[in-house]
């Protein structure tokens, strides 16, 4: 069958190894802020590819994998917490799962790049926060150029997409969830 051929072709990989890729794997891309249904498909194709009988159930609050055929399943239950989408981490995360489909990247090597992606995402408070001011000040500037504004109207754009990203960092620590950031962030352009 298709799948034993799979199994016989990823023989080098041993299945501690490839679960725990499925495992890091699935973490992250909840993390990312992946999709429920996208997460599951995509677990499903590498697993499929590592040769693995996998089951996946995704939550806001909560990951289960089941490993093996349903009469011996093995299942690992995972807490994870709601996110956010990440944009350039699923984009990542999209790449290292073409590698192991391809067949270019074993599991060891996927967990390692999975492990990098993971540090690289805890960077200091303060590099993420210089790197969002930074990214509302050029996202401003370049939109007053864009919409016909001179040196003036540029410099102006900065200053409030400055503005903007700073109040950005400071309102998930002043807010109850209320979601008028919008609404705050045009009365300071304003």
């Amino acid at each position: 069958s298709a799948f034993e051929r799979i199994a016989v072709a990823h023989a080098g990989a041993s299945q501690v190894d490839a679960e725990a890729f499925i495992i890091a794997f699935a973490r992250t891309a909840h993390a990312a802020g992946t999709p429920a249904h996208r997460l599951e498909e995509t677990v499903a194709g590498l697993s499929a590819r590592l040769g693995l009988e996998t089951v996946t159930y995704s939550t806001p609050t909560m990951l289960m994998l089941g490993f093996g055929p349903d009469d011996r399943q093995r299942v690992v239950l995972l807490r994870v917490e709601p996110a956010d989408v990440h944009l350039e981490r699923l984009d990542d995360l999209n790449h290292i799962a073409r590698r192991v489909l391809s067949g270019s990247w074993q599991p060891d090597e996927a967990v390692r790049a999975l492990d990098r992606l993971n540090l690289a995402a805890t960077a200091t408070p303060g590099q993420r926060a210089l790197r969002l001011v930074l990214v509302w000040l050029l996202l401003s500037a370049t939109l007053a150029r864009f919409f016909g504004g001179g040196l003036l109207e540029i410099a102006a754009g900065a200053v409030i997409g400055a503005l903007i990203g700073a109040l950005s960092i400071a309102w998930p620590r002043v807010t109850t969830g209320a979601p008028v950031f919008e609404l705050l962030a045009s009365a300071v352009a304003a």
